[in-house]
């Protein structure tokens, strides 16, 4: 089964970058989908993505002197996307020189039942207060593309299980504020620079 990985991008003012991809979600309703990311293909606002990678990092302390597991604060590394260029681009470029960052960063992962019309969004990533840290260009045969690489301050992961008859489950959320390391299952935005 094929997975379609795609993509907003959404500043603390001002509209979602616009997007030149074909995605069509008018068919999403499902949970994943709102409140945003079906309204973002309807307006062009979606980008595909051809990989990304992030991972997170607890410093551990395990020994006789700890009697069990201490943690300490969770440090979250960068979060890196590849993807064709396109007239996001030199918005991008320019986030990334001027130090703004976005109000959040979305990911979310369709499984593909035949086109880019049809399918269910199984896992959403709400990466929030995110700035361009890095930005590299390449071209192959294939188009040129740029590697984006981007911290950020907050993560919200959720995960819909697929039932028996196709249906998607309700969704289990993980979500942590690094910048005030806590737990926080909120689709809400952290305070940051406009």
């Amino acid at each position: 089964m094929a997975i379609d990985s795609f993509m907003a991008f959404v500043p603390y003012t001002g509209s979602p970058l616009s997007a030149e991809s074909q995605v069509d979600m008018s068919h999403n309703s499902e949970e994943l989908a709102q409140p945003d990311l079906q309204g973002f293909a309807s307006n062009k606002q979606l980008f595909e993505v051809d990989e990304y990678n992030f991972d997170v990092e607890q410093v551990l302390n395990i020994g006789s002197q700890s009697s069990g597991v201490g943690a300490g604060k969770i440090k979250f590394n960068a979060f890196s996307i590849t993807r064709k260029i396109d007239r996001a681009s030199p918005t991008l470029f320019d986030m990334a020189c001027s130090g703004t960052a976005f109000k959040q960063v979305t990911p979310a992962l369709r499984k593909s039942a035949g086109g880019m019309t049809t399918g269910q969004i199984f896992l959403r990533f709400d990466f929030k207060l995110v700035g361009v840290k890095t930005i590299q260009w390449e071209h192959d045969d294939e188009s040129p593309k740029e590697t984006v690489t981007f911290e950020y301050g907050g993560l919200l992961i959720r995960y819909c299980q697929q039932n028996p008859d196709g249906s998607l489950a309700s969704s289990i959320p993980g979500g942590w504020n690094a910048c005030k390391n806590t737990q926080d299952h909120s689709t809400n935005p952290i305070s940051g620079k406009a």
